[in-house]
């Protein structure tokens, strides 16, 4: 498969206005001396993939951050690395056609980098650029049946797959005034750039290519972080394209001011989920500008082009904001859910909050074949804590149809793993809502290609509406 699309790009490109937007990241070039050319080490492949090459790249960083940091170029060619530690104030910068292969060897992994090619620990000031790629090579076995919920849906093919422990290309843990740009991140056995525990990270232009059908092959996880910018990524993903989190590996700490910006996402699973783990507040999230669409080479989409979800944990996620954003295939253009991880915890009255929510200017299609029925859009709370302050402006659906009578009202369902597979078939082919308090739709338009019977918005214990 091509690294670019060119059809996708040139398509969100018309679609998203890229007038000037507000700086939001401060310029982080990782050091003072990376122009410097006494302070840049330039590494050509000695090997060129047949031999281990993981120590020449980590002398070259120990070098220069003895000496207060510095640029570390890699030249074209294939490289193959175990894990590599980048150290605070470092530069690495991939030139046309450089390659890290990862060994499949899982002894070249220091136990910091859960085994990561490039991963950071506590450092600050680094940059990660070029335009060469880091190939994790990643097998994986076929599952047969299809496992839990998402990933049971791929039965229409008759199987799924999990990784066999390949490696993963990049993490940063604790790390701060970090840059990553312009790479290529590829066949990577889960999540791809995984950040925790870090603030003002800025992701720029990197692409990200995984299989289809496969688990936990994320593009972008962000947990328990702040002052987040991603933007112009192409990520195409068998799972989650990014993914919000917070504080699942005892971080203890928030994920806030996380900013998503013209991208293009391609997922079979959810374009964008937040709020899966949820141990921790998440607050102050933009997504704006961006096309979601089904994987390049399956034809279903994704399940839920936006899912914003509290039902790990107890946490309160407020203050989001959704708009311009056009999806094509996405079997359901919003999900919404606020539930009980246990029964215990409903028992108990342990249910967080989700509330402050604006998403505008959506422009869904669903094209997908028939055997693969439309997901009606869902906003669902607990029966004793309600979903909060929604607003819903300039939503267009374009559905199937799919004739499924009148659909039926279902039980709660309280569930640590929420799917909108979960809702199906709802008693609404527009909108779903239930236990809402305080909610506006304004200018909701739905057209359908078949008659289906069903209304396009149902209701049931929602207060203070206007629509």
């Amino acid at each position: 498969m091509n690294r670019t699309n060119k059809t996708r790009r040139n398509f969100v490109q018309a679609f998203i206005p890229l007038a000037a937007l507000p700086v939001f990241m401060r310029s982080n070039r990782a050091t003072d001396k990376a122009d410097d050319p006494t302070s840049e080490i330039r590494l050509k492949p000695v090997y060129e993939g047949s031999a281990l090459e993981t120590k020449f790249i980590q002398t070259a960083i120990d070098t220069l951050s003895a000496n207060g940091g510095g640029k570390v170029v890699l030249a074209a060619g294939d490289y193959l690395v175990g894990s590599i530690q980048l150290k605070h104030k470092i530069h690495v910068h991939f030139e046309q056609g450089a390659r890290l292969l990862a060994t499949p060897d899982s002894s070249q992994y220091h136990p910091d980098s859960w085994k990561r090619v490039l991963y950071g620990f506590q450092i600050s000031y680094i940059e990660i650029s070029g335009y060469g790629e880091i190939d994790c090579r990643a097998g994986f076995e076929e599952i047969q049946p299809p496992v839990r919920p998402p990933y049971e849906a791929t039965s229409y093919v008759g199987l799924s797959y999990k990784n066999t422990g390949a490696p993963r290309p990049f993490f940063l843990h604790d790390c701060h005034h970090c840059k990553i740009s312009d790479i290529f991140l590829q066949n990577s056995g889960e999540w791809s750039c995984y950040i925790l525990a870090s603030t003002d990270i800025s992701i720029y232009n990197i692409k990200i290519l995984n299989r289809a059908h496969s688990r936990w092959t994320d593009g972008i996880d962000i947990e328990s972080s702040h002052h987040v910018h991603i933007s112009h990524c192409d990520i195409d993903t068998g799972d989650d394209a990014i993914s919000i989190k917070s504080a699942k590996r005892g971080t203890k700490d928030s994920t806030s001011n996380v900013i998503i910006q013209n991208c293009v996402l391609a997922s079979e699973t959810n374009g964008i989920r937040l709020g899966t783990e949820t141990s921790m507040d998440i607050y102050n999230i933009t997504i704006e500008n961006c096309l979601i669409k089904g994987p390049s080479d399956i034809a279903p989409g994704p399940f839920s082009g936006i899912n914003l979800t509290n039902t790990q944990g107890y946490a309160n996620i407020s203050n989001l904001t959704i708009r311009n954003i056009k999806m094509i295939d996405c079997r359901a253009p919003i999900f919404i859910a606020l539930q009980a991880e246990t029964q215990e915890y409903f028992d108990a009255g342990k249910i967080g909050t989700l509330k402050n929510i604006l998403i505008e200017n959506i422009d869904a299609e669903n094209f997908v074949e028939k055997d693969q029925p439309d997901l009606t859009s869902v906003i669902v709370g607990s029966s004793k804590q309600p979903v909060e302050n929604v607003i819903l402006r300039n939503l267009q659906f374009t559905i199937r149809g799919d004739d499924q009578g009148q659909g039926e009202e279902m039980a709660e369902v309280i569930d640590s793993f929420s799917s909108v597979k979960q809702y199906h078939p709802a008693p609404a082919k527009g909108l779903y809502l239930r236990n809402v308090e305080g909610i506006i739709i304004e200018n909701f338009k739905l057209r359908e290609k078949s008659p289906d019977a069903r209304p396009a918005i149902f209701k049931n214990n929602v207060i203070g509406n206007n629509y």
